[in-house]
């Protein structure tokens, strides 16, 4: 476990850890006869709530800090970092908005199975960015 110095990144680690599980979950049941599909309806409504909470304390809360508190560098690196959320969440809202139901997702499992996976990778992605390059700022100021 990695030393975070501040009850606000030791917040945003730990719900990360959460999505990252339900993503897990999700991953799980991926099938091309998608027998699940009501367990991955249910999970991706849980990561969907999870993510949009997240977001709203990244987006009120720990970029506005990051930008008051931090050095030029850092304001433009957060800067960076809030434009690329805006179009991860945007692709995000889009795919849990097209796959909203379970017959739906039954239906065009291969495509669900792909855009699902193409979706994870981005947040995983941006999970590791977070931790690694934007986190430390807050930690060291």
């Amino acid at each position: 476990m990695q030393n975070s110095k501040t009850p606000i990144t030791d917040s945003l680690r730990e719900q990360h850890r959460q999505i990252l599980l339900l993503i897990e979950k999700i991953e799980m049941h991926l099938s091309s006869d998608m027998q699940k599909a009501e367990e991955i309806k249910f999970v991706l409504s849980a990561l969907t709530r999870d993510l949009i909470i997240h977001l709203g304390i990244e987006e009120r809360g720990f970029y506005p800090m990051l930008i008051k508190r931090g050095s030029s560098s850092v304001k433009h690196i957060t800067q960076e970092f809030m434009e690329e959320m805006g179009h991860i969440a945007s692709a995000f809202s889009a795919y849990a908005e097209k796959w909203e139901s379970v017959e739906k997702i039954r239906e065009y499992a291969e495509d669900f199975t792909k855009e699902t996976q193409a979706i994870f990778s981005q947040l995983r992605h941006r999970i590791g960015r977070e931790e690694a390059e934007l986190y430390p700022f807050e930690e060291s100021i």
